[in-house]
């Protein structure tokens, strides 16, 4: 409810914002029109586009969120953190992780940002529709994670640093999805980090106290580390990871120097699954199309998700 508060108010802010960026071109367009001079108390306005533009994105992300909050046709949404600070945060599980029987947090990757939450909530939608069609009764909640600062573009995805911050704030979040859980046992937890998210679980899992059952890598630039052994925070039989034949992180050298080894090669240890192969005339919307109709990543991720992989 605390969260519901803070996006409708930021919702509030943002809009009065963008109205007086609309007033103010207006007053110049119609100075401009008149042959009038410059006037100085806008001359802030000649950054403005680029900082209106920004706000207008947001306030599509914004949207998006109670959109889904609000939507009776779906299961119940839980807005558990938001922020509209840097490129924003924006945390919503899909069902209620307190008492669910399985709790899958999905961890976005390079190019997130609060305008794009749409489409990870729409996956987060997609993931607990298929693990409810596995799960023979049981409930599975499903976490929307953007809680880090994801890298903008691809050469920045190159740093290791968006994950060795973000690692440790994954982790806290596990740990607080453990001590909060009101089930009569324990749920069952399971991490899922696409591309660069596969990065920052990397990081997380690394400390031996990290809370989850499982690990699940798609589409990963590597995980911070060579072999899965290295992940002492979970079951090396529970790290899984998939790689589509024509998905474009496939294109970057496995040398070992920058995030690790693939961890979708025999070499890494994980436990690898299938999905389908990708478009090879479409190599970046294969890097995005394990969440497709049909794709069978998506019935093995919902195997994992309910402990039904093995």
């Amino acid at each position: 409810m605390a969260n519901r508060a803070v996006l409708d108010r930021e919702r509030s802010l943002i809009q009065q914002q963008l109205s007086e960026f609309e007033a103010k071109r207006e007053f110049m367009k119609d100075r401009f029109e008149r042959g009038e001079p410059w006037d100085p108390q806008y001359i802030d306005y000649l950054g403005s586009p680029a900082k209106e533009a920004e706000l207008a994105r947001k306030l599509r992300g914004i949207d998006a969120i109670t959109a889904r909050l609000n939507d009776a046709g779906q299961p119940d949404a839980y807005l558990i953190g938001f922020s509209t600070d840097g490129d924003g945060r924006a945390i919503v599980s899909v069902g209620n992780p307190d008492t669910a029987d399985n709790v899958l947090t999905y961890v976005p990757g390079t190019g997130e940002q609060l305008s794009s939450a749409g489409g990870g909530l729409n996956r987060a939608d997609e993931m607990a529709e298929d693990a409810a069609l596995e799960a023979g009764g049981e409930i599975t909640s499903v976490v929307y994670w953007y809680g880090y600062d994801a890298p903008d573009s691809i050469p920045a995805a190159g740093r290791e640093s968006y994950a060795e911050d973000g690692g440790p704030i994954l982790d806290r979040f596990q740990s607080g999805l453990r001590a909060t859980h009101d089930g009569e046992s324990p749920s069952r937890n399971t991490v899922l980090g696409h591309s660069y998210g596969s990065t920052v679980i990397g990081h997380a899992a690394r400390g031996s106290d990290f809370d989850a059952d499982a690990v699940v890598f798609v589409g990963s630039p590597g995980v911070g580390v060579d072999h899965v052994s290295e992940l002492t925070g979970v079951h090396a039989d529970q790290v899984w990871a998939t790689t589509a034949k024509h998905d474009v992180i496939g294109l970057v050298p496995d040398w070992g120097s920058t995030h690790g080894k693939d961890p979708s090669e025999a070499d890494f240890g994980a436990r690898v699954f299938a999905s389908d192969q990708g478009s090879f005339f479409d190599m970046t919307g294969a890097h995005s199309a394990y969440w497709e109709a049909k794709n069978s990543a998506r019935e093995n991720i919902a195997m994992i998700v309910t402990g039904q992989a093995g």
